[in-house]
Formats: structure tokens, C-alpha cells, sequence
């Protein structure tokens, strides 16, 4: 029988269904995963999604090899081999292991495709096992299907089956308890607070058991007794497991939980010349990005201006109404290739300018700002705000032409993108001497256009009659 494993072990890793699925799979986790900076949390959602896809090779595999019996009228051929049928059937079960190495495999690969990055935030290792987990409990049930269903169909209609209910899942029990969440193969939410401890392990223990229970639905079709014990003891495991995952989550996101997880006594802060970052648990690592986006507006801040710098702090996906006036926020979201990395750094260089400059953040206390977004059009600052954060950036014209620096709450229009391409046109420490020596008077909410002008900064005549024409918009408070 030993030999007849191996023998089904190598059928399987030479199976172009498995590896054709294997090559999807990596295909898929690594787009998944291509846009956003890795956390270990994102990476095992994606990493688990990549899982089920060559889980679903693998359940075809396992459901080809054992109803390779009843194909091409072999059955009579195989009464009379000296390995009865149900050493086959063990032999076969031996499949899980195999799979469960292809997905360590696979596991392995996503991982190596993040380099030079690598994942921040708290690693959580049962969720990383469920990529090796799935494609076991994958083949084992196309190892049942095979037992139980030999015909050829039964292991595409199979996989549909399983395809739908593992789509529906995540959509059952929603709302108070999360069920469908903690049924699912993949966990594919987010944690309630970064950071906090969550139930993977009892999560795993599900999936194990459900392996171990599909192996003796399989066992079934030639023996009653243990394997009808071993089943009842696996799905007693795996229904037993969902009560601890349901009762490990809060149902409500309180201060004190985002506090203990993600508040100030929590943070990793580095200063790196004026400014001081401050990072979540794990993350600290994103501050060189951060600093990439911030620095070049420091370098041409007044020096008065320099000596008393916001903070730059990471928050998590509920502000809490915590954001300190001195801080510019950051989130759990990071670009990591082209356009979006270069999207990330902009918007935190358009945010560090615009704290500096006083326009206001967008968690402003007053709701009408904070929801519908204020004017800062004819203002001198809003022009000023967008040259910091446009020379601070590669791409910081384009990006201006494209109207494609966001300052918001805070609105502005064509005039003051047209000053501020002006400025960007001289050289950039002499635009800096110049905003060094008028700042009190470029940043006052009053100052217009004029106050540019006065100081000896060039404003397209157009855009400045634009500015002093422009008629106020009844709905939109002016910035303050």
C-alpha cells in the first residue's frame, strides 16, 4: 500500500490540472496584493483567496484519481489486483498531505513575490496555516466525491456546489453574530482594531476537523463503525469551535477596545529631524514612506515655521473623534507600486501641507465642513498649500494640471491650480525665501491673490481675475 500512495502522491504533483491551477492561483494572490503596502492580515485574506483556487484544481485532481476505477471499463480488471478497494481508497486519502504541501508551496512563493517589502502589523499564524489547510480539505472532498460519485461529471458539478457555497457563506448571520464569517474556509474581513486577538486558532481547528470529517464520509464506503465514530468526533470538534469564534469578537468598536489596540500608549514614534512619526504596532516600517511624502515640504518651511511641526500618526480604520489638532493622519492603507504609491505620498504631502498652511483637516469638529467640504478659493494659503505639496512631488505639476492633489475638506478651483503652476516654474529656494519672509500674511484666511502679487510671486492675470470674480458658493461654508 506504501507504494501505491507514492505512486498516487507523484499522479497528483504531476497532474497539469494542479499545477495549471497552482501557476492561477500565485497569479492571483500576487495581484491581489500588488496595489496596496502587505499587512499580515490583507496578505493571509489574499493569500487564503489564492488557496481556494487551487483548491478547486485540487478537488478535480483528487475526484479524476479515484474515479479512475470506474473509467474506460477497468472495474472488472481491477476485482483481480492483489489491493482491494478500500487500501485504494486510504491510499488516495494520503492526497491531503501531498495538497497541504503544494499549498505550503504556494504559501512560500507569495510570500518571496513581496520582496523587497514585507508584511507589517501582527502576525497571526493560524491564519497563515489556513493556505495550507484548504487545499487538504479541497482534495479530500474530491477524494469523497470519487468514492461516493465515480462518474466523470459528478467532480465538475462538484466543484460548483462547493464554489457556491463557500460564495454564500461569508453573507450568512451578518450583523449580531458574523456567523457565515467563521464558516467560511478564508476569514475575509478585517479585525475589529489592529492588533487585537482574534480566534485563528480556533478557526483552524474548524478547518482541521472538517478534513478529518470529510476523510470519514470517504472511509464510509467500505467500513461503518470507526469511521462513523471518527466523523462524529471531527464535526462535534468543528461545531464546537464556531462558539468560541463567535464569542472572542465584539459586536460594538468602544473607545477603551481602540485605545488598548491603537491609542497613544501603543504607538512606535521615531523623529527624524522636525517631525515625529508615529506608527501602529508592526508598522513602523511604513515611516521611511511617510517620510519620502513629508520631508520635501519640511525642507522649504520657514524656520520659525519648522520648530513646531504636526505629527505625523497612523490611525486605524475608526478615528474615535481622538485625532489630536497637531496631528496629520495616516491610515491602515499604503500604495505600493506606481500610480498608487504615488497617490499615498501625495495625499500625505497635500495633508501635511495643508495642516501647516491652516486650512482645515478633514476631521474638523464642525459637521458641515467635515461632510460637505469648505471653500478656499482667492485664498493666498490654498495656493501656497498646493505648491509645498506639489514640489515635494516627482509628479507634482501633472498632478496639479490633472487637479489631482486633494486638500479636502477644503475646495478649490482652476485659479489657484494656474498660481500655483506659476510658482512651480521658478526656482524652488527662491519661491521659499520669498513665502519665508511674508508667511504670516501668505497663510492669514484673508489673504487673496493680491497678497501674492505684493510679495513678488507670479500670478497668471486670468487666474487672478478668475479669483477676485469668482462668485461664493451659497452651499459651501468658506474655509475658516
Amino acid at each position: 500500500m506504501k507504494a501505491l500512495t507514492l505512486a498516487e502522491a507523484r499522479l497528483l504533483v504531476r497532474s497539469p490540472i494542479v499545477w495549471g491551477a497552482m501557476v492561477l492561483a500565485f497569479a492571483l494572490g500576487v495581484t491581489l496584493g500588488w496595489t496596496r503596502m502587505p499587512d499580515w492580515e490583507r496578505f493571509a485574506m489574499n493569500a487564503g483567496t489564492a488557496a481556494l483556487l487551487l483548491g478547486a484544481g485540487l478537488l478535480l485532481a483528487g475526484h479524476l484519481a479515484v474515479s479512475r476505477d470506474h473509467r474506460a471499463g477497468v472495474v472488472e480488471s481491477h476485482t483481480v489486483l492483489p489491493i482491494p478497494a478500500r487500501h485504494r481508497t486510504v491510499s488516495l486519502l494520503a492526497l491531503a498531505p501531498v495538497a497541504a504541501l503544494l499549498g505550503a508551496l504556494l504559501l512560500g512563493a507569495l510570500l518571496l513575490s513581496l520582496l523587497p517589502d514585507w508584511p507589517a502589523g501582527r502576525l497571526e499564524w493560524p491564519n497563515l496555516l489556513v493556505v495550507v489547510v484548504v487545499p487538504a480539505l479541497a482534495v479530500s472532498v474530491g477524494v469523497a466525491l470519487g468514492r461516493w460519485l465515480p462518474a466523470t461529471a459528478a467532480g465538475p458539478l462538484g466543484l460548483i456546489v462547493v464554489a457556491a457555497i463557500v460564495l454564500v457563506l461569508p453573507g450568512l448571520g451578518n450583523g449580531d453574530s458574523n456567523l457565515g464569517w467563521w464558516l467560511s474556509p478564508v476569514l475575509q474581513h478585517r479585525n475589529v482594531v489592529p492588533g487585537a486577538p482574534q480566534p485563528t486558532g480556533w478557526h483552524l481547528l474548524y478547518l482541521v476537523s472538517l478534513v478529518v470529517a470529510v476523510g470519514a464520509v470517504t472511509l464510509l464506503r467500505h467500513w461503518r463503525l470507526l469511521p462513523s465514530a471518527a466523523g462524529m468526533v471531527a464535526l462535534t470538534v468543528a461545531v464546537a469551535s464556531v462558539g468560541p469564534q463567535l464569542d472572542s469578537i465584539p459586536q460594538v468598536l468602544t473607545q477603551e477596545l481602540e485605545d488598548r489596540y491603537a491609542g497613544e500608549a501603543v504607538l512606535v514614534c521615531q523623529r527624524h529631524n522636525e517631525v515625529r512619526y508615529c506608527a501602529l504596532p508592526g508598522y513602523e516600517r511604513w515611516i521611511v514612506r511617510w517620510r519620502e511624502a513629508v520631508a520635501p515640504v519640511v525642507a522649504v518651511l520657514p524656520p520659525s515655521v519648522r520648530a513646531d511641526l504636526p505629527r505625523v500618526r497612523q490611525f486605524a480604520y475608526s478615528f474615535h473623534g481622538t485625532q489630536s489638532p497637531a496631528d496629520v493622519a495616516t491610515d491602515m492603507i499604503w500604495g505600493r507600486q506606481g500610480s498608487w504609491a504615488a497617490d499615498s505620498r501625495a495625499q500625505l504631502a497635500a495633508s501635511f501641507a495643508a495642516k501647516i498652511v491652516g486650512l482645515p483637516g478633514l476631521w474638523t469638529v464642525d459637521p458641515a465642513i467635515r461632510f460637505r467640504g469648505c471653500s478656499a478659493s482667492g485664498q493666498a494659503r490654498t495656493v501656497i498649500t498646493l505648491w509645498l505639496a506639489a514640489q515635494a512631488l516627482p509628479d507634482g505639476a501633472a498632478l496639479l494640471r490633472a487637479h489631482r492633489l486633494s486638500l479636502f475638506p477644503s475646495r478649490y478651483g482652476q485659479p489657484e491650480i494656474d498660481a500655483a503652476v506659476a510658482l512651480l516654474g521658478l526656482p524652488r529656494q527662491q519661491v521659499a525665501g520669498i513665502v519665508a519672509t511674508g508667511w504670516d500674511r501668505l497663510t492669514a484666511p484673508t489673504a487673496g491673490f493680491d497678497v501674492l502679487t505684493a510679495l513678488g510671486l507670479p500670478v497668471p492675470a486670468d487666474a487672478s481675475a478668475s479669483a477676485a470674480n469668482a462668485s461664493p458658493d451659497s452651499e459651501v461654508t468658506r474655509c475658516p
